[in-house]
């Protein structure tokens, strides 16, 4: 990503980032000719690190951290759905004790 010319990420993922990005980034200058590099720049990595030949075969997956999942309905993009969560299990357990599930439906159970 750094021959494209990106910025390599400033901290990992869940590390505290006062600056730069968690992420791979970049920064232009928001004129015409800056705006025209970052198109080029993004449709280069799509094709060659993403494998994304056609706008047509992107899509996006935007959910709160709590798992709600967010829609932008203006960005023209096809939406990942979200993956169903198993139902909750609920036999076997003792009353008033609530199984938590996580963001893919696993628990942790633990033994008396």
């Amino acid at each position: 990503m750094q021959r494209l010319g990106w910025r390599r990420p400033t901290a990992l993922p869940g590390e505290p980032c006062a600056l730069g990005s968690p992420n791979f980034y970049t920064q232009v200058v928001a004129t015409e000719v800056g705006l025209l590099e970052m198109a080029r720049r993004a449709t280069k990595t799509f094709r060659t690190v993403y494998d994304i030949a056609h706008p047509g075969m992107l899509e996006y997956k935007a959910f709160h951290f709590e798992g709600t999942s967010i829609r932008f309905p203006t960005l023209l993009i096809k939406r990942r759905m979200p993956e169903p969560v198993a139902p909750r299990i609920v036999r076997g357990c003792r009353e008033n004790q609530e199984v938590e599930l996580d963001l893919d439906g696993d628990s942790e159970l633990g033994f008396d």
